[in-house]
């Protein structure tokens, strides 16, 4: 019986505009060891609606090769570049990854680094994150980078055994084939059925042990004389902070400046009071741990953001709900 010949298709990953030659010298050496390679190439300014798709050529990849040079990369509203994410995606969901890195920075020009200090810190802990638990491999020109994917894909193809993909007229049998397909799809329903059962696990567990949006909230407004306590239900509070943050994020130290100002309104006596820190360390605790904001830095400062539920939970709270009469009886 003839052996069945097995082309793997690998993802490459890397920042574009700074890495064009290589990427497409990485792209030949792939062609010539008989794999696909699936890249960006037609998504070189990414963003959060092209990440999705992204995810899914990688799901469908044997293999994950990324590539870093001497730039971070474009970041995304999370504050981690798009490529970062797309390597942790990667090993997330279990993919084996061939990382090749710059040996010697010096090595590169300077329009092809970043300038920024805090790029570069991000880059340094990146390199960092894909350098634990596994070998690289490292160049210092693209003919050098050539030599070591053809020389390393095979091995570590050997090492770790993948699906791959065969030609139609080379299937042994088309009732293994389906079979295989049924268990492939059995197998990502349950995984997708899994992560909807702990999500939502994970938000019940949450809501049980957390203050309800309903319950009181007893915060302290203080001057340097005296301290003034009142009360506000959650609900009311996420309300006026989620308008605040809108479609975008917000600087948390603005955002409490108006947080302070929306709370001492109704009371004549906290003119020139403010919120005391623990208070605001509380209202920061509790919406996060709630699921409805998250913190990120942009430019060194912290900033916050509303979560997807943090969205819903908005529109929730300022849509117009329709009105329904009881004890009206039916008209014929």
């Amino acid at each position: 019986m003839s052996t069945v010949s097995k082309k793997y298709q690998v993802f490459v990953s890397s920042t574009f505009s700074d890495l064009v030659d290589e990427r497409n010298i990485v792209m030949q050496a792939l062609m010539e060891l008989d794999c696909f390679p699936s890249g960006m190439e037609q998504f070189p300014a990414i963003d959060e609606e092209q990440m999705k798709y992204i995810q899914k050529v990688i799901d469908e990849c044997d293999y994950y090769l990324i590539l870093i040079g001497g730039r971070y990369g474009s970041i995304s509203a999370q504050g981690f570049s798009y490529t970062e994410q797309e390597y942790d995606y990667a090993i997330k969901t279990g993919k084996k990854v061939l990382a090749f890195l710059h040996e010697d920075m010096n090595l590169i020009p300077v329009g092809k680094t970043d300038q920024n200090d805090d790029l570069r810190k991000k880059l340094e802990l990146f390199k960092e994150k894909v350098k634990k638990g596994r070998l690289v491999k490292f160049w210092k020109n693209a003919d050098q980078l050539s030599g070591l994917v053809a020389t390393s894909l095979p091995k570590f193809i050997k090492t770790y055994p993948s699906v791959g993909w065969v030609r139609g007229d080379s299937v042994v049998s088309s009732d293994l084939l389906r079979q295989l397909n049924t268990l492939l799809t059995a197998n990502k329903n349950l995984d997708a059925q899994l992560a909807v059962y702990m999500e939502r696990e994970k938000k019940e567990i949450a809501m049980q042990k957390y203050a309800d949006l309903d319950d009181e909230f007893e915060f302290y407004l203080v001057d340097h004389v005296d301290f003034i306590t009142d009360k506000i239900t959650w609900r009311s509070l996420f309300k006026f902070i989620s308008k605040q943050l809108g479609k975008s994020s917000m600087k948390t130290s603005l955002l409490f400046d108006d947080v302070n100002e929306f709370l001492r309104q109704e009371n004549p006596q906290a003119a020139n009071h403010h919120l005391h820190s623990d208070s605001i360390e509380t209202i920061s605790t509790q919406f996060q741990v709630l699921g409805l904001i998250y913190e990120k830095v942009i430019n060194g400062y912290d900033h916050i953001a509303l979560t997807d539920s943090g969205r819903a939970l908005k529109q929730d709270l300022y849509s117009v709900k329709k009105q329904i009469e009881e004890n009206k009886s039916p008209e014929f």
